[in-house]
């Protein structure tokens, strides 16, 4: 029986190849599901690939950095702490996939489907994720610093802690997303739906916020030091505590907004 039949890769295009002492199995062309696995390398290219998976260790261990996985049918597959720095995962199925501390600092995940992922702690940093589906998924104190989420809907997302300082959020929907103590510090929230978000004790320091909805949304504790809220919908809003210092609050809406022990001081609060 060849390996092939044995690893129910009969019908695969396999390509194998070494890198940073993993031995990388890769794809299936031809019935359009991409097969991936890794797993640790015991020797050098001149071992046949049967004698590698003969002598390799149980554990799975994951390094595709720089890799190109366009499109790749990688659901539910456990990545945890595995490094994908800036690889290709464009169009890829990620539905349910694990990637908890895993690396995908500037990778491509444009319209990737990450629909109730585990993304806990992974590092996202300046990540590519337009039109990605995060419907459900879970980014708590995951590092999304300077990442392109533009237009995305990340209702139902966890981004409880995550670090999404200088990234680009317009138009984003966060309706009802937890976002407690999550840094938004410089990040893009232009016309961002964060109605009934959950914002306490939040960074949002220097923050744009322009014709943002923030109706019923919890902002309790919440640093707008200098942000930008021009417009903005606030209806409603819990903002006891807030330091809102020096922001720009021209024509925004305060209807029915609690500003108990709030810090105005310097604000711009014309034809509000």
């Amino acid at each position: 029986m060849s390996l092939a039949e044995k690893l129910n890769f009969k019908e695969f295009s396999v390509s194998f190849c070494i890198m940073r002492e993993k031995l990388l199995i890769v794809k299936n062309v031809g019935t359009g599901f991409t097969f991936l696995l890794l797993l640790t390398a015991c020797g050098g290219s001149s071992y046949s690939v049967e004698q590698q998976l003969s002598v390799c260790s149980n554990e799975v261990v994951f390094n595709c950095s720089y890799r190109d996985l366009e499109g790749a049918n990688l659901r539910l597959g456990q990545f945890i702490e595995a490094d994908f720095e800036k690889a290709n995962l464009a169009g890829a199925n990620l539905e349910g996939a694990n990637f908890s501390a895993a690396n995908l600092a500037r990778a491509n995940l444009a319209g990737v489907n990450l629909k109730e992922a585990i993304l806990y702690e992974a590092n996202l940093y300046e990540a590519f994720l337009h039109g990605a589906n995060l419907i459900g998924a879970n980014l708590e104190g995951a590092n999304l610093k300077g990442a392109n989420l533009a237009g995305l809907n990340l209702v139902r997302t966890n981004l409880k802690g995550a670090n999404l300082a200088g990234s680009d959020l317009q138009q984003v929907d966060l309706e009802g997303v937890n976002l407690e103590g999550a840094v938004l510090f410089m990040a893009n929230l232009t016309e961002a739906n964060l109605a009934g978000a959950n914002l306490e004790g939040v960074d949002l320091e220097g923050a744009i916020l322009y014709e943002a909805n923030l109706n019923y949304a919890n902002l309790e504790r919440v640093d707008l030091e200098g942000a930008n809220l021009y417009m903005a919908n606030l209806v409603g809003q819990n903002l006891v505590g807030a330091n809102l210092a020096g922001a720009n609050l021209e024509m925004a809406n305060f209807f029915g907004v609690n500003l108990a022990g709030a810090n105005l001081g310097g604000a711009n609060l014309t034809n509000s």
